[in-house]
């Protein structure tokens, strides 16, 4: 088998020769004639898909031979083919000669090595340490060619895993906007430490916009959030989506909200109005400052569960936003930044779990306060923590060391059967790592 390297998102083109089979192969001259035509599949190998089918031609150079003849083909692939292709993965191809009646035959097969390409890795969140910085640390191990290749993913998934240590701290700064439960006493505890400044405090949920199907046709209808990503590497929703079933039959539309001009609850309502089929949004235009019209759809609240929307359900079907600003909000006098502990105060018009009455109330619900604020603030480390990055470039050095064909023996000598096994097998992370990145994991009161 033939290994070809193929740099990602480039163009690609070779001349390859069939070679009969042997030790050693020796060219195929003479085997193939002009009736021969050739076809090729680039797949990630075994039984898997095919992913794009290479351009294989006769190689004629110039028009000075006959490729047939020869047995030369002209490999070449688009950029475009290999541009989504993974850094650093390794796929296989093969080119077939199919004669005048029709039989196939793999007359060329190899192994294709995508190489990277500069800056085509952008994890999301940023690695907690750069390739540089792990390759200088492991300057005293001898890393192979694939082995370096690997360590891009080594890097993502030894940060990915001290986030996870650390209680999901992403240590990268940047903004976020989550809800969060407030308790009795008004505090709430932002996830993502150190806070650099808290942009926004939204309290008191209220209903912006009510949607409903009430056709006699349909049995069921409900309406949710279109998104893209996952909670792992992060949501981002797109639109809303309505589904109802009518006389056995399902049906869906996506409104998407880059298709809203203005991206508006305004222009939200008329596009659902716009699909028929029985469905009508109605805006609240009785609320603070003339009503949720104008509001920007990205506020609205309760849309990942789907909410029914039938005649058939129970109470009405509304979507909400946290509709007041809070102008108290304060965080904690002693080491609030370092904690991300925030004083919320009384985030509602009426009474909540913030102020009486007694909780047993609550217990039997007999208030239907949500206890929830949304809380839009700048956490995180501008520089990464330099214990942070060594302890990620040691992570990966015991990774690395883990893919080793038999990571448990050191040595081995033939002569008289003896080896050693590895003190890294025997202790993983060393514990005066863990004891320093103790000091940035997190632990819920």
């Amino acid at each position: 088998m033939q290994k070809l390297d193929i740099t990602q998102g480039t163009v690609y083109s070779r001349v390859i020769q069939i070679n009969n089979p042997g030790n050693p192969p020796t060219p195929a001259v003479g085997q193939f004639d002009a009736t021969y035509t050739l076809t090729a599949v680039f797949w990630l190998g075994q039984n898997q898909t095919s992913l794009f089918s290479p351009l294989v031609t006769w190689y004629t150079d110039n028009l000075t031979q006959t490729g047939y003849t020869q047995g030369q083909v002209l490999f070449q692939t688009l950029a475009s083919q290999t541009a989504a292709l993974d850094p650093a993965g390794e796929y296989y191809t093969t080119v077939y000669a199919t004669d005048s009646n029709g039989n196939q035959y793999a007359v060329i097969e190899a192994r294709v090595k995508i190489l990277a390409s500069p800056g085509s890795t952008l994890p999301t969140p940023p690695d907690l340490a750069t390739y540089d910085y792990v390759e200088a640390a492991l300057a005293g191990v001898r890393l192979t060619d694939s082995q370096r290749d690997f360590l891009p993913y080594a890097i993502a998934a030894a940060s990915k895993r001290w986030r996870r240590w650390c209680s999901d701290r992403d240590f990268t700064q940047q903004t976020y906007t989550q809800v969060l439960p407030y308790s009795l006493d008004g505090y709430c505890r932002l996830p993502q430490i150190p806070v650099n400044q808290v942009i926004r405090v939204q309290g008191q949920l209220d209903t912006a916009i009510t949607i409903i199907n009430n056709s006699p046709n349909v049995q069921s209808s409900q309406v949710l959030a279109a998104y893209t990503g996952d909670v792992e590497s992060g949501q981002v929703i797109t639109g809303l989506t309505l589904n109802w079933q009518s006389n056995g039959v399902a049906n869906t539309t996506t409104i998407l909200y880059s298709s809203l001009s203005p991206a508006t609850i305004n222009s939200l309502a008329a596009a659902i109005n716009a699909v028929g089929s029985g469905w009508l949004a109605t805006v609240n235009l009785a609320a603070p400052s003339q009503g949720y019209g104008s509001w920007s759809v990205t506020e609205l609240y309760n849309v990942l569960v789907a909410v029914g929307t039938s005649n058939n359900v129970s109470g009405e079907s509304q979507l909400q936003v946290f509709s007041q600003d809070i102008s108290n909000a304060r965080l904690h006098p002693e080491y609030g930044q370092k904690t991300g502990m925030l004083w919320v105060g009384q985030t509602s018009i009426g009474l909540g779990m913030t102020y009486g009455p007694d909780p047993v109330f609550f217990d039997r619900q007999t208030y239907n306060e949500q206890s929830i604020v949304k809380v839009t603030y700048n956490a995180g480390f501008a520089t990464i923590p330099s214990i942070v990055q060594f302890a990620t470039a040691e992570l990966v050095r015991v990774m690395m060391f883990g893919l080793k064909v038999n990571p448990y023996v050191m040595n081995y000598r033939a002569g008289e059967v003896s080896f050693g096994i590895a003190s890294e097998a025997l202790k993983a992370i060393p514990g005066y790592i863990l004891s320093e990145m103790a000091q940035y994991r997190i632990h819920n009161a």
